[in-house]
Formats: C-alpha cells, sequence, structure tokens
C-alpha cells in the first residue's frame, strides 16, 4: 500500500509491529493506538512461525479481535527486502525504513538496546500511521526481479573496480623498471616476455613473477566481466520481449 494512502484515510483497529533484527534474534515490539505501552518479545531469528504466534497472542494481550489489521515495520539493513515479501505474503501490511529517520534521545545513547530501538521504532510506526510524516521514513522496496537485476549491476561495478585496480597495479610495477605498457589486454604476456629495461637487460625475475600474479588476477576478473555483461544484456532483452 502506498505510504500516501496511509495518511488519507483513517486507520482501522491496527496493531503496530516493530521488528529489530539481529543475526540471532529478533526483538519485537507491539503497541495500538490507544494503548500507552508496548509489548516486547524475542524470537530467534527467521522463525515466522513464531512472529505469527506473537502476533496472535499480542492481539489477546491488547484485546484486539482477532481479524484487527497489523501494520509492522523493521530497518532497512543487510537483511534486505526478503522480509518485506514474507510479511506481504502473510497479508500483513509493512514498510522499510531508514533507520537515520528515527529520532535518538541523546540520555539513551549510552544504553543502547534492541529492546529500547524496538520500543522506538514501534511508537515511532504508530505516530506516522497517525499522520506524522516525519516520525518515518519510508523506502521503496523494489519488485524482487528489478532488485535482483540492480545487484547483478552492482556485482558488475565491483568487477570493473576491481579489474581497474590490478590493470593499475600493473602499471605501476612496470613503471618502477622505467617501463609503460601499451595497454593491459589479452596478449599483455607476449608484450612483456618481449620487452627489455633501459640496458637491455630482462625485467628482473622477482618483479616478472609479481606482474605475472597480478595479471592472473587481472584476467580471471576481466572474464568473469565479460560474462556478467553478457548476462546482464541478455536478462534486460528477455526482460523487455516480456513487457512488449
Amino acid at each position: 500500500m502506498p505510504a500516501t494512502l496511509e495518511h488519507s484515510t483513517p486507520f482501522p483497529v491496527t496493531l503496530f509491529v516493530a521488528l529489530e533484527l539481529s543475526h540471532q534474534t529478533w526483538k519485537l515490539a507491539f503497541c495500538t493506538q490507544n494503548s500507552g505501552r508496548t509489548r516486547i518479545r524475542s524470537i530467534p531469528a527467521r522463525n515466522l512461525g513464531g512472529l505469527e504466534e506473537e502476533i496472535r497472542l499480542s492481539k489477546e494481550k491488547f484485546g484486539l479481535p482477532s481479524d484487527a489489521r497489523v501494520q509492522t515495520c523493521y530497518e532497512a539493513g543487510r537483511d534486505g527486502f526478503w522480509i518485506h515479501r514474507v510479511l506481504v505474503s502473510m497479508e500483513l501490511s509493512n514498510f522499510v525504513i531508514e533507520s537515520s529517520s528515527l529520532e535518538v534521545d541523546r540520555r539513551q545513547k549510552q544504553r543502547k538496546t534492541d529492546r529500547l530501538d524496538a520500543e522506538k521504532m514501534v511508537m515511532a510506526l504508530a505516530r506516522y500511521c497517525r499522520g506524522e510524516k516525519r516520525a518515518l521514513r519510508v523506502i521503496h522496496v523494489p519488485a524482487a526481479i528489478d532488485e535482483d537485476i540492480r545487484n547483478l549491476q552492482r556485482e558488475l561495478f565491483a568487477l570493473r573496480s576491481e579489474r581497474t585496480r590490478s590493470g593499475n597495479r600493473i602499471k605501476g610495477l612496470l613503471a618502477s623498471q622505467g617501463l609503460v605498457a601499451p595497454r593491459v589486454d589479452a596478449r599483455f604476456l607476449e608484450w612483456l616476455a618481449m620487452e627489455r629495461l633501459w640496458n637491455g637487460s630482462e625485467v628482473p625475475s622477482g618483479v616478472r613473477s609479481r606482474i605475472q600474479r597480478e595479471y592472473a588476477r587481472w584476467r580471471f576478473t576481466h572474464d568473469q566481466v565479460l560474462a556478467l555483461d553478457k548476462e546482464r544484456r541478455d536478462r534486460m532483452k528477455d526482460l523487455s520481449d516480456v513487457n512488449l
């Protein structure tokens, strides 16, 4: 549901749930529009059955009907968007929020805990849904296929950067011997074998071995770049064909 709709229509009876995520444990904070208290529970990370059970129990504790609306949220981070898709598949409304959008109480900085974070998040969620737009910043969740292509593009960018670093290290090693390669490419080793220093001697064996090892890394990364770039083009073409 678009965030703008959350402000334009009154909320029905709602259970608000904030998930503070860590590798081992999920800290859950629950509250309602009319309750001044929060309910805090912990479940093992990725225990979706436990999450459903705690939601059910929280509805009972707060005196909400079993079909009461549930609005969840969690901070964007290492876990990405798979949790969002799971929550939506459970017929829950969910927001993924920017962690930097949560207000920080200076008195709590020194005693930061997952419990405090979860409590702060769920109260901000309730305020946001009451119309306080500055309480949270909700981020756009891409479609799974778009996210997959984006990850591929990020990997391609990282590999190209890694390839450039290897090429620069090769050029640096050559410069230390007074040499300049025309370019680092598939025929580079042939050029290296023929090249001589200013006095006609061969490149010293230690430097030559370092250059050859660095070139092996460059070539491996270069081949990955070519393969990944082809995969990206093929997938983009497939998407274009589907959308025609």
